[in-house]
This record gives C-alpha cells, sequence and structure tokens, in this order.
C-alpha cells in the first residue's frame, strides 16, 4: 500500500480505500486463510503481482487483540510482513463483570494505580517491540464507556474493588 495516501495534499477521496471496522478485518483475514490453507510466500507474492498487474492494490489488515497474552501466542514481526494495517483493539481493557476492579474502558495512558498498566501507549509500544513497524499500526478505539458500581469513594471509586451496576 502507498503509506502517503491520507496525507499528501494531491490524493483524490475518491480513489483511496475504504477502511472497514476492526472485526470485518479479522474476517476478510479470516476467509483468505480458509480459502488457502496451503498458502505460503510465493502464493501471497503471486497474489501482490496480480493485483498490481490488474491495477488495484489490495489492502491486508488485521485486528490484533491489545493484550500480552495475545503477542504471548502470536508472530507479529512474521505477520506484519504481509499486513498494511494492524488494528489493536485498544478498547474493554477494564470491563464491569469481567474485571474485579473498576477502570478505564479504554486508557490512553497507564494509570499508576491500574496493577495491569493497561493502556492504548502500553499495548502501541508492545506491538512495536514485537516487530510490528509503527507506520502499520492502527488504534482501534470505542464510541461507548461502561458504568460501574462501587462501593468506595477513595479515588472517586477508579481502581477500586466494583462490579456491574445494579440499576440504571
Amino acid at each position: 500500500a502507498v503509506d502517503d495516501w491520507y496525507t499528501d495534499p494531491d490524493s483524490n477521496v475518491y480513489q483511496l480505500p475504504t477502511f472497514l471496522g476492526n472485526h470485518d478485518m479479522g474476517r476478510i483475514g479470516h476467509f483468505i486463510q480458509t480459502d488457502n490453507p496451503g498458502a505460503g510466500d510465493a502464493e501471497w507474492t503471486a497474489r501482490d503481482r496480480l493485483g498490481t498487474e490488474a491495477g488495484k492494490d489490495y489492502l491486508i489488515a488485521a485486528a490484533a487483540g491489545a493484550f500480552d497474552q495475545y503477542l504471548a501466542h502470536t508472530d507479529m514481526a512474521a505477520d506484519a510482513k504481509y499486513l498494511d494495517f494492524v488494528g489493536l483493539m485498544t478498547y474493554d481493557m477494564s470491563v464491569p463483570g469481567g474485571d474485579s476492579l473498576a477502570g478505564h474502558n479504554a486508557p490512553l495512558f497507564s494509570n499508576p494505580r491500574d496493577p495491569d498498566h493497561k493502556s492504548a501507549d502500553a499495548a502501541v509500544e508492545a506491538f512495536e517491540a514485537a516487530g510490528v513497524p509503527p507506520s502499520k499500526i492502527v488504534l482501534g478505539v470505542p464510541f461507548y464507556g461502561h458504568v460501574w458500581h462501587v462501593d468506595s469513594a477513595a479515588y472517586n471509586g477508579l481502581y477500586e474493588p466494583g462490579g456491574p451496576t445494579k440499576t440504571w
């Protein structure tokens, strides 16, 4: 993919690729893999060449969990060679009913009170350290929030024991 499409002043918005949601990108990757279970480097290169000869530029992207366990079970440096973008799902980092401490849904930076130090910044640093070039990282952010029920007023309830709200 051409990296300056979105920043170059002579780009035509009608010629730019349409971005898909993170879950759509993951499904597309799944379909490509399912349709070509034994595909190797040579086949991916041939498909890229075919797209170039046809005058098309296909984007391949993946939605990735923004947490250490995801990185422990993937080889992102190898994957990044074939991906145009890696969408980091940097949301639901603290969920009522799933986590025992009330926290931010999608913190940009880690809060010193968060025992797990989860944040979009930490996820980006971890993916860069795992071999994903910064130019390929797309930050996935939520357009929603979570409501917590906490009994403690300390720190306004942030990183205090909590759970789902009892009423709305």
